[in-house]
């Protein structure tokens, strides 16, 4: 890949590794090393082991209350989203040889807006979620920029599929985050996933094949046309088949590796990356590096797979 090349330019190859970004590690000062060894798309890490705040649910409903808290210091979402520990671990470490590609993550809208329900937290407008969300990006993507020549951005997404109106929520985001170019979008969502949310303008969508799996199984002529549809414009499937808990008696299943390919491969133009089905629950550095390096195997396994015709 050329220094500086646009990810939205046809035929960008990300690669055959995506960083899910949540980790439970307790010593991280290898951290960087073992992301960069084992992805070809790095990823600022979530460090869990700083806490509840380091969360998903935790840093980003807190962060949000006080941005929409009127009687409260004004917020300025740069440097809330800089402090993060995995952020900090990132500039530190590359700060002047910047990288060709990194992720970045965030919540979602609709995730964003369960998340408050859940919690029974004053919510404000959709406007103001989409708001907050359109504004917390800009500044990741900025504060990003400055330790890579290119940034795709991640809205996590697990509770997507519980907000009625999680599609508008998503327009009215990608809308406001077209301007800003170049980098690119991605969804994450390790829960249930919709054939048609593969129609939105994502660059990389990473999903637990599980759960793609059985929802493709009921509906396969809807799921192989939106297939078809979000590979020809070139945009890359994720497949979550790295089990997240180091406690999993297999890493991976070589079944439902075999039953996605079935689905995908025959149409996918190697499009497809290959990551955890979420963040990934390993306490020790030999723990985590250990599992990942189950990668080279599901790498070998999907080169032998003998892909299935669909009707």
């Amino acid at each position: 890949m050329e220094k500086g090349t646009d990810k939205r330019s046809a035929g960008y190859n990300f690669g055959d590794t995506w960083c899910s970004g949540g980790f439970t590690l307790g010593e991280i000062s290898n951290i960087c090393e073992i992301i960069l060894s084992n992805y070809d798309v790095p990823a600022w890490p979530e460090l869990l082991c700083f806490g509840e705040n380091e969360t998903l649910d935790g840093f980003w409903t807190q962060l949000y209350t006080q941005w929409l808290n009127p009687e409260g210091p004004r917020v300025q979402l740069d440097e809330a989203v800089a402090k993060r520990p995995g952020i900090k671990l990132f500039h530190s470490r590359f700060s002047g040889s910047p990288l060709n590609l990194i992720k970045g993550q965030m919540i979602g809208p609709a995730t964003l807006k369960w998340c408050l329900q859940k919690n029974k937290i004053s919510m404000g407008s959709n406007d103001h979620l989409v708001n907050f969300v359109v504004e917390a990006a800009i500044a990741q993507i900025q504060i990003l920029s400055k330790i890579a020549w290119n940034v795709v951005l991640c809205f996590d997404e697990p509770s997507a599929s519980f907000v009625p109106e999680v599609e508008s929520l998503w327009r009215d985001v990608i809308v406001s985050l077209d301007k800003y170019r170049p980098y690119g979008i991605a969804l994450h969502s390790c829960g249930e996933f919709k054939a048609q949310w593969l129609e939105w303008p994502w660059q990389v969508v990473h999903f637990d094949v599980n759960e793609c799996v059985n929802f493709s199984a009921k509906h396969p002529k809807d799921w192989r046309e939106s297939f078809e549809k979000y590979f020809n414009r070139g945009s890359w499937l994720v497949s979550g088949v790295l089990s997240s808990s180091a406690l999993a008696i297999e890493a991976f299943d070589p079944l439902l590796l075999n039953d996605f390919f079935d689905t995908v491969k025959g149409i996918s133009n190697n499009q497809i990356m290959f990551s955890s089905t979420c963040g990934i629950d390993c306490k020790s550095e030999t723990a985590l590096v250990q599992r990942l390096g189950e990668f080279g195997k599901i790498s070998e396994l999907s080169k032998k797979i003998n892909v299935k015709q669909l009707l």
